[in-house]
C-alpha cells in the first residue's frame, strides 16, 4: 500500500523545507521516485547520465534514511510491422 513520503537531496543544498512529496511503496521506491522527478524537471538528466545523488527520505513514521540513487541511460529500440 502506498504512502507519503518526503525526499530531499543535500547534494543539491536541499534540505527538508525543500522536500518533495511522493506516494509510494517505501523509502527506495520514494528515492527512486525522487530520482525520476529529479532527472524530468531538471531536463539535464544526470542521475541517468551517471551522477550518484544522495537523498534523505522521511517517511511516514518520521523516521529519516538516507539513500544514494544512481541511474543508466538504455537505448530502447521497437519495430512494429507495416500492413497497406
Amino acid at each position: 500500500m502506498r504512502a507519503t513520503w518526503r525526499v530531499w537531496c543535500p547534494d543539491l543544498d536541499g534540505d527538508e523545507d525543500d522536500a518533495r512529496t511522493f506516494a509510494a511503496l517505501d523509502a527506495q521506491d520514494a528515492a527512486q521516485e525522487w530520482a525520476d522527478w529529479e532527472d524530468r524537471t531538471s531536463a539535464e538528466y544526470l542521475i541517468v547520465g551517471g551522477t550518484d545523488r544522495e537523498v534523505h527520505v522521511r517517511g511516514p513514521d518520521g523516521q529519516v534514511t538516507r539513500w544514494l540513487v544512481s541511474g543508466r541511460s538504455e537505448a530502447a529500440y521497437y519495430a512494429r510491422e507495416v500492413t497497406r
